[in-house]
């Protein structure tokens, strides 16, 4: 399986954060002409046939990390909205559930989820108690397709084309998440489906590190030390994200500051212990004074989730990347990874009030891209609709 479709994106990432005593909220709302509508589909026409097609990215090598990472984070969604329906009133389940996004990573040896709910803490435990009971999974499944059935037989009988797309991106967006719980229980459940989806990964590294270092004159035991340590760090974060979705390890959620995306809260959560994460990610990782191996210069941090990072994300990380990369900086041995579709690199940005970030260098670049007209537009890059967020999400009602 190759990865055309599947780009990668690695981002260095600043040693730690430093607090602005400046405003960190940005209302995007207030730009008046540039303001931005949500939008379901991609702008340009084209692409958007092609989003109806189904197209989907392929994974392959450490790309699998992420392929995993956004079963996870569109099961989270799931778990959270079940668990929402069964425990809130009519008007609160509208008011809580169906949350739209969420974004995962592992790193120091367990699961960190971020969403942008009101309140998240009770998803661990749903998505540990969802994945281990596997008639709840068929029957949310069931559910999930019967749904997306519905929407395809509506969409016979729409009055306009508009109504008839809303009603495809929908069935599409169900059928998405059931394929997505399902896979992730199969891997979670079944260890003969573990171990080949691990071992698969592992050749496709050898196979992509043999294609690169083809040329190389550098030494045999130089080679063996990148290719163990790719495979090493890649094996690891399977086994903990499995062990985490068992209740074997632990499952983290981000810190929930209201007005920030789940990517923000992530990655700012990992910064603001840095240290600690860095030696619990190696030793996670199997890089000790008794490893067979030197540890890497880098450890990855594959982040992915239910949607592409929107224009707000983009931007932070962007400019958090120019942070660590600037001379007077100390970059972090962590790099954020991406493995995005190359056709959805960027969603939607959302009209509301965000805090930006913690970081007085990235909070300067931010407010500077979104208060001009000249930059502004240019987060619209491509307004796809947040890839497997629940479809009746009330930003989209409206559309």
């Amino acid at each position: 399986m190759d990865t055309t479709r599947a780009k990668l994106v690695s981002r260095p990432l600043p040693k730690s954060l430093q607090t602005s005593s400046a405003s960190t909220v940005i209302n995007v709302s207030e730009k008046g002409a540039h303001a931005h509508k949500p939008s379901t589909f991609n702008e340009d026409p084209t692409l958007q046939q092609g989003h109806m097609l189904g197209k989907h990215t392929d994974f392959s090598g450490e790309a699998r990390v992420a392929q995993v990472l956004r079963w996870t984070s569109t099961s989270a969604l799931i778990a959270n909205d079940i668990f929402k329906s069964s425990s809130e009133t009519d008007k609160s389940r509208k008011r809580k559930a169906n949350t739209p996004e969420a974004q995962s990573t592992v790193i120091g040896g367990r699961l960190i989820i971020g969403t942008n709910a009101e309140d998240d803490s009770h998803i661990p435990a749903q998505l540990q108690k969802l994945l281990s009971d596997k008639s709840l999974v068929k029957s949310t499944v069931e559910d999930l397709e019967g749904q997306s059935e519905g929407y395809v037989s509506q969409a016979l009988f729409a009055e306009s084309d508009e109504e008839r797309d809303k009603l495809l991106e929908q069935s599409r967006v169900g059928y998405q998440q059931a394929r997505h719980l399902s896979q992730l229980h199969q891997f979670v459940s079944d260890d003969s489906v573990f171990s080949n989806f691990a071992g698969q990964a592992r050749q496709e590294i050898a196979d992509h590190y043999e294609q690169q270092n083809a040329d190389s004159t550098g030494s045999a035991e130089s080679y063996m030390y990148g290719l163990k340590n790719r495979q090493k760090s890649t094996s690891s974060m399977f086994r903990n994200l499995r062990s985490s979705l068992k209740g074997g390890g632990t499952i983290d959620m981000a810190t929930n500051t209201k007005g920030k995306h789940a990517e923000q809260r992530i990655v700012e959560d990992v910064l603001k212990h840095h240290d600690v994460e860095v030696e619990r990610t190696k030793a996670a990782r199997g890089f000790t004074v008794f490893s067979d191996t030197p540890p890497p210069d880098h450890l990855n941090m594959v982040v992915a989730g239910t949607k592409p990072p929107c224009a707000m994300c983009e931007v932070t990380e962007q400019a958090r990347q120019q942070v660590a990369q600037s001379p007077t900086r100390e970059s972090s041995p962590l790099v954020m990874r991406r493995f995005k579709d190359e056709h959805y690199q960027t969603g939607n940005l959302f009209p509301g009030k965000y805090t930006n970030t913690e970081d007085t260098h990235v909070h300067g670049r931010m407010k500077a891209q979104f208060s001009s007209p000249d930059t502004f537009p240019k987060t619209r890059v491509t307004a796809r609709k947040r890839a497997d967020s629940v479809a009746n999400f009330k930003a989209f009602k409206d559309l």
